[in-house]
């Protein structure tokens, strides 16, 4: 019993730090950075250490997802100072981003199921 409670606990502290990474990284590109647009973050895994998380993003347009991975990557440090500055953690992890092809593979197989 209080092994779950533990690991509720541990879960509950990874979720609400991937969901308060994902909101500032959210509001630090499309805010602050001009040269991206229309990016969603759709997801943050984060380590069990904290040291690095994948940040999943998609963008208005699947074209775009080779140039916003490459400005993503040329921007990371500047971001991951602005999370550091907002989101109370020992250390800030390491970013990387990672196109979020869900949507994409979703819509490919509801195309295969109509047919």
């Amino acid at each position: 019993n209080q092994t779950n409670r533990r690991k509720m606990k541990k879960n509950f502290k990874y979720d609400r730090l991937s969901e308060e990474i994902k909101m500032k990284i959210s509001i630090i590109i499309n805010e602050e950075i001009e040269s991206i647009n229309f990016v969603t973050i759709t997801d943050v895994e984060l380590t069990k250490d904290l040291g690095d998380a994948k940040i999943y993003f998609q963008c208005l347009n699947d074209s775009e997802e080779k140039k916003t991975l490459e400005k993503l990557e040329k921007m990371n440090k500047f971001i991951r100072k602005r999370i550091a500055e907002s989101v109370k953690m020992r250390k800030v992890p390491e970013l990387i981003f990672k196109y979020d092809h869900s949507l994409t593979n979703f819509n490919k197989i509801e195309e295969l199921l109509k047919k």
